[in-house]
């Protein structure tokens, strides 16, 4: 008869579970599958603007990958919490839950802030930067990193680590490994200073006494420079923001000057025609600004008469520098020709006075 009575009471108890894992089976059902309604419902109150003006579906925009395991992950809680499992482990899949909480939402803010989010919007108007500039996206992986360094930080709280202590026993530790790590530190912030600073963005020609070329990335440590050998160099950023650089991009126009020396035998009457003619076709040659240009009569050297020209043109990239440096040294040429001015070249006349016979 007890043996009975207790058969009963099992089959009840195993009936109650099924029952409760059924009822845990659906609960989690239904989260998973309206995790998808709901979180585009909460995407597109919040980022309805962003979803019209790029052109995405909901589901492809940042905050709802977050949003989706937030509901999943609720509806496992729920299901575990409707089977009556005993306090301690409880207790466990509330931290977890908890946990999970903390790291979707710094999920759903680091997803938030892109290159192309409001945020940055602003930051770009403010810092006015480029839109080839991918400086910006380092300051971006800069506070992406800071969100999940937070979210450790908290998660490491609550998992009842006290932070004090811990920074207070990494004391020593974090003394050496700041020692080693401060060149990175130092390229770290001279990343940052560039950022905002702006000596120079991707896609500029830059010139330092050790480098010369095109730069290519910005990267939190260094920066990356093709040479115009095409070779990669790669420069640590506390290097490069302490060298003398010139950003030959920067120029709004190019300097082209030189100095051609006449024989001393040339008449003075066709070096001043010369020069007059050679101002007024650089007068009116295009590319060439008009003011200033020099053409002068600039000095009487050991090798002869030079005449100093000095102009400006329009054009910075160095094809056009070559093709309009070209031109006008053409047109020169047929100047002097047309003029007999004759070009001087490096010479040295010894004299020799043989020795008096005794």
């Amino acid at each position: 008869m007890n043996d009975f009575i207790l058969n009963i009471k099992n089959i009840c108890t195993n009936i109650d579970f099924l029952e409760k894992l059924l009822i845990s089976t659906i609960i989690f059902a239904f989260f998973y599958i309206c995790s998808s309604i709901f979180s585009k419902i909460i995407v597109k109150i919040f980022c309805k603007k962003e979803s019209i003006k790029t052109k995405k579906k909901l589901s492809e925009l940042p905050l709802y990958a977050p949003i989706r395991y937030f509901f999943i992950s609720l509806g496992i809680y729920l299901a575990i919490a409707n089977l009556n499992i005993s306090k301690d482990i409880f207790d466990i899949v509330s931290k977890l839950f908890r946990i999970s909480v903390i790291w979707f939402v710094a999920m759903a803010i680091a997803n938030m802030i892109t290159p192309s989010s409001q945020i940055f919007a602003k930051i770009n108007k403010n810092v006015k930067f480029t839109k080839k500039d991918k400086a910006t996206t380092l300051l971006y992986k800069i506070i992406r990193g800071l969100i999940y360094l937070i979210a450790i930080v908290i998660i490491i709280s609550e998992l009842g680590y006290d932070i004090n202590g811990l920074i207070a026993g990494l004391g020593v530790g974090g003394l050496a490994i700041s020692l080693a790590a401060q060149d990175t530190l130092k390229n770290l912030i001279a990343g940052l200073v560039m950022i905002f600073d702006k000596p120079f963005i991707v896609g500029d020609w830059i010139q330092t006494p050790d480098i010369e070329g095109i730069v290519e990335d910005i990267t939190f440590r260094s920066t990356r420079i093709r040479t115009f050998k095409d070779s990669i160099t790669t420069v640590p950023n506390s290097v490069i923001s302490n060298a003398m650089l010139t950003n030959w991009s920067k120029m709004e126009k190019r300097r082209i000057n030189f100095e051609l020396v006449a024989t001393f035998n040339t008449p003075l009457k066709n070096i001043c025609n010369a020069i007059e003619k050679i101002k007024e076709i650089l007068i009116n040659t295009p590319n060439v600004h008009n003011e200033p240009i020099y053409v002068n009569f600039s000095d009487i050297s050991d090798n002869g008469q030079t005449i100093y020209v000095c102009f400006y043109i329009d054009r910075t990239d160095y094809n056009s520098y070559l093709s309009i440096k070209e031109n006008v040294n053409y047109k020169i040429m047929q100047i002097l020709k047309q003029e007999k001015v004759e070009l001087a070249y490096n010479t040295q006349t010894i004299y020799l006075e043989n020795e008096l016979k005794k």
